[in-house]
Formats: structure tokens, sequence, C-alpha cells
């Protein structure tokens, strides 16, 4: 491995890592309104 290539790769890990952190927010949002519906139904 060149250090081109490492660094290439390193960026796309960065890149990678980051769109997972957004997706991790998203789902967790999803996650948190789906709890907060069936809390809801549960008191009904």
């Amino acid at each position: 491995m060149d250090q081109e290539r490492l660094k290439q790769s390193a960026l796309q890990l960065e890149e990678m890592s980051r769109r997972h952190a957004t997706i991790d927010a998203e789902a967790k949002r999803f996650a948190d309104a789906i709890a907060a519906v069936i809390v809801d139904v549960k008191a009904k």
C-alpha cells in the first residue's frame, strides 16, 4: 500500500463513519418516535 492509496482509504473511512453517524441519529429519532407512540397507546 503506497501513501496515496492509504490516504484515500482513510478519507473513505472518514466519510463512511460520518454517514453512519447521521444514520444512527435518524434511527434514534425514529425509535424514540415509535416508543412515544407505544407509550401513548398503552396509556389509553
